[in-house]
């Protein structure tokens, strides 16, 4: 679409003020095409480097308002739970998420917000009954999905774990090497840090929870200390990943969560 990538263009140029004009258009000008909600993603990203971050709730009540009954409507309502989350606006992230799985029949978007109803309530509100609540209306309604295998996981009952997973939840009494990332649960990046415990090859890989290599962190020479890596899930769904450093013979796993 030649209009988004206009705005694509005056986005990378730096020139924000028209990229966000540009991504309001095309947000405004298709909302029933995919390409209207990755504008409104950028309409997000422009306020943000505008140094109008506080707007951008507001941006995304007035699109939901405007938009009634189209798949941009929906996203919006979406990208609310997710602004609310970045500001550390739990209950109101719940609320959101709760009323965008009650008004839409997407079900690709319904998976992410029962998921994100559980997480909140397991993770944020520390309100384990109704977040298995909400892990288990996933679980039912999409079996065997990603999120729905890392809804089972957070619950204990993955029944076939992966390598990855074994590794990760074993622990042993002699630590060759550290292997840790903050924060966690993380949206949508995260800083892995790595001891190196002698100088040479180094390998740190992020794969997903059904061990397919997402991400390729670290993969050459390092001196022996204490290095760190940042990983960024922006393009990725919600759930369990898991960074596997292997250095000087040895390999370690760690279980992380991406909530968005």
């Amino acid at each position: 679409m030649a209009r988004l990538d206009a705005a694509y263009r005056f986005y990378l140029e730096g020139d924000y003020e028209n990229a966000l004009q540009a991504f309001e258009s095309v947000v405004a000008s298709y909302p029933n095409n995919f390409s209207a909600c990755r504008a409104l993603v950028f309409v997000e990203r422009c306020l943000d480097k505008l140094g109008r971050s506080s707007e951008v709730l507001t941006e995304l009540n007035d699109v939901s308002a405007a938009q009634a009954g189209t798949w941009v409507n929906t996203f919006a309502k979406a990208r609310r739970t997710y602004q609310y989350l970045q500001r550390g606006m739990y209950q109101e992230a719940l609320a959101q998420a709760v009323q965008t799985a009650g008004s839409t029949s997407d079900t690709s978007l319904v998976k992410f917000v029962l998921y994100d109803a559980g997480s909140i309530n397991w993770y944020d509100l520390g309100n384990k009954e109704s977040g298995e609540e909400y892990y288990r209306q996933l679980i039912t309604r999409f079996p065997g999905d990603p999120l729905s295998v890392s809804g089972l996981a957070t619950l204990g009952e993955a029944t076939a774990p992966s390598a990855l997973q074994q590794q990760a939840d074993t622990v042993t009494e002699e630590k060759q090497f550290v292997l840790g990332n903050y924060p966690n649960p993380f949206n949508p990046t995260t800083t892995i840090k790595l001891e190196v415990p002698s100088s040479g090859f180094a390998s740190l890989k992020v794969y997903d929870v059904l061990g397919r290599e997402v991400a390729t962190l670290v993969n050459g020479i390092q001196s022996v200390g204490v290095h760190s890596a940042t990983f960024d899930g922006s393009g990725l769904s919600s759930g369990v990943y898991f960074c596997r450093l292997t250095a000087s013979g040895l390999a370690q796993v760690k279980k992380m969560l991406l909530t968005k």
